[in-house]
């Protein structure tokens, strides 16, 4: 099994409930300090029908380095802090 698990996802800025299309099941309020928290959790168990082992061409040991240049270049474009 492999996956990403308990990765907290915060947006801080530009995350206000705001101008948001209403009707009769709007049930919140339109809150402009509203801070976006959740989450992540991602498994699997195979990939194309892969069955153990190693698959060719992938660097297991170098993939949280890779996850983590991905999420910089997010952070880079969206706000995004990393926490350990």
């Amino acid at each position: 099994m492999s996956g990403l698990f308990d990765l907290l996802v915060l947006k801080t800025i530009g995350s206000a409930f705001t101008d948001f299309v209403r009707d009769t099941y709007t049930a919140l309020a339109e809150v402009s300090d509203r801070i976006f928290s959740t989450t992540v959790e991602l498994s699997f168990s195979n990939w194309g029908g892969w069955k153990g082992g190693s698959v060719p061409g992938v660097h297991y040991r170098a993939l949280p380095g890779w996850l983590g240049g991905v999420l910089r270049v997010w952070q880079s474009r969206n706000d995004l802090r990393l926490a350990r």
